[in-house]
């Protein structure tokens, strides 16, 4: 763990009563992603591949794209709601759907 992640973890454990957090609960990292998307750097890997935990990080904070699985870097349903949240999100975003995603009245759009 590198040093904003312990901060992360210190942040969270303080704000849960001191308690540390089981960053493979999928309900607490729930909690946690919709308070901070980029909490998501802690999850486990299981749940950094889960559709509902990625989308609300991603929906809370686009940025939180970047600690997703590969699968959900390249799944249009959890990228676009990140590079609408936050433009810059889509560098995290697969090669194929950073070709494939363009903007049109400051929405995201897939390409066919």
């Amino acid at each position: 763990m590198g040093w904003a992640e312990a901060g992360i973890n210190c942040a969270f454990s303080n704000s849960n009563g001191g308690e540390p957090i089981d960053w493979s609960n999928p309900d607490l990292v729930l909690i946690q992603v919709r308070r901070n998307g980029n909490s998501l750097a802690l999850a486990s890997r299981k749940l950094k591949n889960r559709k509902n935990i990625v989308l609300a990080a991603v929906t809370q904070n686009g940025a939180a794209l970047r600690f997703a699985s590969k699968k959900r870097r390249a799944d249009p349903a959890i990228v676009i709601p990140a590079v609408e949240q936050d433009q810059e999100a889509l560098q995290f975003a697969s090669l194929k759907l950073q070709s494939q995603i363009h903007f049109v009245d400051g929405k995201a759009v897939l390409a066919k």
